[in-house]
């Protein structure tokens, strides 16, 4: 059997949001996954999705960008460096992901 893979990376947008006092719950519309069909072509057709986040907050000249190295880091947030995800990596400073930052619910 044949393995067919397209990765698409386009963005999507939320339908809806909640505010917590720690915490933004967004809400996405994603297609169903399918099962394998009984008659040819065999193929499955799933779909996942990889999570990046990053907040900036403005100030009186000044600028916060969460998630940030610890205080120690010498490491300092440029846009032309940081402002948009590497969706295949998951350490990458300034942005959180599903493995770097789990869901602390229990």
């Amino acid at each position: 059997m044949a393995t067919i893979s397209s990765h698409s990376l386009s963005p999507i947008q939320p339908l809806a949001q909640r505010l917590f006092p720690d915490a933004l719950e967004l809400f996405y519309e994603v297609p169903l996954s399918q099962s394998m069909p009984r008659t040819p072509p065999h193929r499955w057709q799933t779909y996942t999705l990889a999570v990046r986040a990053q907040i900036i907050l403005q100030g009186e000249q000044r600028t916060w960008v969460f998630p940030a190295p610890s205080p120690t880091d010498v490491l300092r947030y440029d846009p032309d460096q940081h402002d948009e995800p590497d969706f295949r990596k998951t350490k990458q400073p300034f942005w959180a992901n599903e493995q770097t930052h789990p869901d602390s619910q229990p």
